[in-house]
């Protein structure tokens, strides 16, 4: 059986094959062929075997940290310039449908997140009733989380943190996975800290959507080199889960509009195929009066709107259960 293959962005030609090798961090194939150059010249390959698309070679962590710690600052050092109150409020407001969505699946109990940056998510859920603690390793972010919402934040990755076995009923990777350096030692650590029966919810970045392929704007977005050690797909993230000992696991790209504000990116290429093929076939073939023009028009936009909806965005999500012996 033949294993699908992510393509190559247009204007690749025959893949080659590297030298020195690359080891995928999915399978371990050491078959890998470049994927593409990102901004910065960063480069991306792809495991022939798996599909996974992975930053080749990657930055030193400490050149990693320092790049992370800038931008921290950047974002919370208060010249006057943003009110960052507003801003954090705002955030947190936003973070409140993801919670929603978390609590359809679980009742609120004890939560993790890992990567909580500033904190939004964790306190939109304490908001709900959850008791969430957070692991982020940027000093400034982890800082601004305690001193701002008052909430417990660890500065040690999941894997160095002590965490007790089994004592989270949810933990949350929004957006941080793929700037994890091993995924596969991260969900087995999430595995171990989860109950039984204890859920991990997903967010990340979705290299397999027609706006990634077809446009260069949205692969960038999800590629974000070099913060984005990872490119995943729903079928790359499905076997992370699957490999690391999770049941159930259910990958799904987002439709524009999805769970929270900024995974619906994925509009505008639906706007444009709106644009370019509603009309055909929606608007009358003959002038027609006001009136008819004006009942046309609102069809054209619910047909829009339909379109935009059924386009998945540059971004997934995924769910999946920890088995109860």
């Amino acid at each position: 059986m033949t294993r699908p293959r992510l393509p190559l962005p247009p204007g690749r030609g025959a893949p080659r094959r590297l030298d020195p090798p690359a080891r995928c961090w999915l399978c371990g194939s050491t078959d890998a062929v470049p994927y593409l150059t990102a901004g910065g010249g960063w480069n991306y390959v792809r495991c022939q075997e798996c599909s996974l698309v992975y930053l080749f070679p990657r930055p030193t962590p400490s050149e990693l940290a320092g790049l992370y710690e800038q931008g921290y600052l950047d974002e919370f050092k208060g010249d006057g310039r943003v009110d960052l109150a507003r801003l954090a409020n705002a955030r947190v407001a936003a973070n409140g449908e993801r919670v929603a969505f978390v609590n359809g699946l679980r009742k609120p109990g004890r939560l993790l997140e890992v990567g909580c940056a500033a904190g939004y998510f964790l306190e939109a859920a304490r908001r709900q009733g959850w008791d969430g603690s957070g692991i982020e390793t940027s000093p400034a972010a982890a800082r601004f989380a305690r001193e701002t919402y008052g909430l417990a934040v660890t500065e040690e990755p999941i894997e160095e943190a002590g965490l007790r076995e089994e004592s989270f009923d949810v933990v949350a990777l929004l957006h941080s996975l793929e700037h994890l350096p091993d995924p596969a030692r991260t969900l087995r650590e999430v595995g171990r800290v989860l109950r039984p029966g204890g859920l991990v919810y997903i967010e990340a970045p979705n290299l397999a959507t027609p706006d990634a392929a077809l446009r260069r704007a949205s692969r960038d977005r999800v590629l974000l080199a070099p913060f984005h050690l990872f490119a995943f797909t729903p079928l790359t993230l499905t076997r992370f889960l699957t490999q690391a000992g999770f049941a159930g696991v259910l990958a799904l790209p987002y439709v524009s509009g999805g769970i929270s504000r900024s995974v619906g990116r994925g509009a505008s290429l639906g706007k444009k195929l709106a644009r370019h093929l509603v009309p055909s076939f929606v608007r009358p073939p003959e002038p027609a009066s006001k009136s008819r023009r004006k009942k046309s028009d609102t069809a054209v936009a619910r047909m829009k709107r339909v379109v935009q909806r059924l386009l998945p965005g540059d971004a997934m999500y995924a769910t999946a259960t920890k088995p109860v012996p």
